[in-house]
């Protein structure tokens, strides 16, 4: 809760009450001599873009608080509290109380650093955050699949993170966003990898990579080729 006040006539003070979602319009005369009879005087504010109304102050004596409405503020803005002419100078009039009012939103799309440390079923995606919308981050998340439109699988990261079964020799797209504590942030723009495939076969004199399947136990799986180089094994890279 946060509360703002303006000063109007002789000692008399506007107040702006912000609660989070609802902002709220009071008002207290200057003076113990001030009295207001019905009708008495206008008061309306401008909230959300729009003027909105608030009752008279009417049948008001002495120097009370009087709570006179509240409207919802559901973006950054600058809301006002209009009074008009009161004819008394405890509260003065014509007068407009303007005050800039905050609202968090959704945390900002982050920035794709890249993707790397490519193999044959992992690689490395990275992303920065850009912001959190005026309320702490929650939580990170990537997205991640082989349709280039839409994320198939999800997962929490810190910004670095090494994304496991993967089948090879397949493209990968990547997107990363935040949540705070008004909802998900939009995704990143889109990064994408390749694994790499399990190795190369000439056709036709032509050098193309593969994808080898071995079966075990009656199901056909991926493999990928290992060659010894002075006594250490290494993956075969396709591609």
């Amino acid at each position: 809760m946060a509360d703002y006040t303006q000063g109007t006539g002789a000692g008399g003070v506007m107040l702006i009450r912000d609660q989070g979602y609802w902002v709220e319009f009071h008002i207290q005369a200057g003076s113990s001599q001030t009295f207001v009879g019905t009708p008495g005087f206008g008061t309306n504010a401008y909230v959300d873009g729009v003027w909105r109304g608030l009752p008279n102050v009417s049948n008001y004596s002495n120097r009370v608080w009087r709570y006179l409405g509240a409207h919802a503020a559901t973006y950054n803005q600058s809301v006002c509290f209009h009074i008009d002419k009161s004819n008394t100078q405890g509260f003065g009039g014509p007068t407009d109380f303007w005050q800039y009012i905050h609202r968090a939103t959704v945390p900002d799309a982050p920035t794709p650093v890249g993707v790397d440390m490519i193999g044959h079923t992992d690689m490395r995606y990275r992303f920065s955050g850009n912001g959190n919308g005026g309320s702490p981050i929650r939580e990170w998340q990537i997205g991640y699949g082989t349709d280039p439109n839409a994320a198939q699988y999800l997962v929490g990261s810190g910004g670095t993170s090494v994304i496991g079964g993967l089948s090879i020799g397949t493209t990968w797209y990547f997107w990363s966003r935040g949540r705070n504590d008004v909802g998900w942030g939009p995704w990143s723009s889109r990064s994408e990898g390749r694994t790499l495939s399990s190795g190369r076969v000439k056709v036709a004199g032509v050098w193309r990579e593969m994808i080898l399947y071995v079966k075990v136990s009656g199901a056909w799986r991926q493999a990928i080729l290992y060659e010894k180089k002075s006594g250490v094994w290494t993956a075969l890279k396709g591609n």
